[in-house]
């Protein structure tokens, strides 16, 4: 499994909340009772490679 695989919608926030803000994309992340701390680490790993 790629570790850093990713999902890319246009146009499809899941949240008529976040529609207003104007943003050009966001990132949703799901995180739950069930993932591990080395799922964790390797999501924040991932974003760290991307965010400013």
């Amino acid at each position: 499994m790629d570790r850093n695989a990713r999902r890319e919608d246009s146009d499809d926030v899941f949240s008529g909340n976040l529609c207003p803000l104007g943003l050009k994309a966001v990132t949703r992340i799901s995180l739950a009772h069930y993932n591990s701390v080395d799922e964790v680490d390797a999501c924040v790993e991932a974003l760290s490679e991307v965010l400013p």
